[in-house]
């Protein structure tokens, strides 16, 4: 016959358990959520970027029209007498450095050569086996850590 004291052993055993399974999914989840904040943080700054860069760029492009509107009425404008636009000045007031611009020249290759959707199934593929490999390794160090402080 089973003994109160079984019983009580037992329950406290698989609660003991069950406070475990469910910590250790607290902690993936909140993992998870402080990634996602992380990232979120990240993408707000390049919005603000974006939107900056948006704003300078649409009053360039005002000017220009005015500029263009004033010349076909026959009125003197300043500039338009040089074509050549310097890409790498623009690209670098953009904030670019060296490996953002010879990323670009790679991708505009890719493109040349037709290999752009090749190129972004590649990344695709190769960001979910980061992600699921970051997942693990997260993990891992997670229940170590778990685990090392249960022995103490």
């Amino acid at each position: 016959m089973v003994m109160i004291d079984e019983l009580r052993t037992l329950q406290a055993d698989n609660i003991q358990a069950d406070e475990q399974v469910w910590t250790g999914l607290l902690d993936i989840h909140q993992s998870t959520l402080d990634g996602d904040k992380q990232v979120l943080a990240g993408l707000q700054k390049k919005i603000e970027a974006g939107e900056a860069a948006v704003k300078v760029a649409a009053e360039l492009a005002d000017g220009a029209k005015e500029k263009a509107r004033r010349l076909q009425q026959g009125e003197a404008v300043a500039g338009g007498l040089k074509r050549e636009v310097d890409m790498l000045r623009i690209m670098r007031d953009a904030g670019m450095t060296d490996r953002d611009i010879d990323h670009c020249r790679m991708i505009n290759a890719l493109s040349e050569l037709g290999g752009f959707e090749e190129f972004l199934a590649e990344v695709h593929k190769r960001h979910r086996r980061a992600e699921f490999t970051a997942a693990r390794a997260v993990l891992r160090r997670r229940w170590v850590q778990r685990m090392r402080e249960a022995a103490e």
